[in-house]
């Protein structure tokens, strides 16, 4: 569908095994990383693919945030058996940073107050206004969003 209506070029093969004979501005990969059978070697061979100040931009669960961290049972229940890989905003800064990126941006991006207080609460409202301020400014939230240059 793709190639028949944007005009794309669209290749239906794994990442790993896709040979690119360009290198790109810009690379995205949401809740790609995870699924990878080796994800720090997909994260060099996408750093290899940027060109200088190339962006690599992608998301991802967060192991800081409240699901895991207060509801650890529940999270071990729901995470999936093909992630291989788990990040922090700390971890997957000093990641990229070893890597070679020079410039990494970390954001917030799953910000669910009801997974510490139900809505039901009465503490539901006054909560959710407190934790959706202070979420993005410690990155505590169940997915990240992150932003890299090459």
């Amino acid at each position: 569908w793709c190639r028949r209506e944007t005009g794309f070029r669209v290749a239906n093969t794994p990442f790993e095994r896709t040979e690119f004979d360009e290198t790109f501005d810009i690379i995205t990969a949401w809740y790609f990383i995870e699924h990878c059978e080796f994800p720090r070697e997909t994260m060099q061979r996408i750093y290899a693919l940027l060109n200088p100040g190339g962006i690599f931009a992608f998301s991802s669960p967060s192991i800081f945030g409240p699901q895991f961290l207060f509801d650890r049972r529940t999270w071990s229940e729901r995470h999936p058996e093909d992630h291989r890989i788990d990040f922090s905003p700390s971890s997957v800064k000093r990641t990229l940073k070893r890597m070679g990126f020079r410039t990494v941006i970390v954001h917030a991006a799953g910000v669910h107050p009801d997974r510490v207080v139900p809505r039901v609460s009465p503490f539901y409202r006054p909560f959710s206004l407190f934790y959706g301020w202070l979420a993005p400014l410690l990155r505590f939230s169940d997915t990240i969003e992150v932003y890299a240059r090459k």
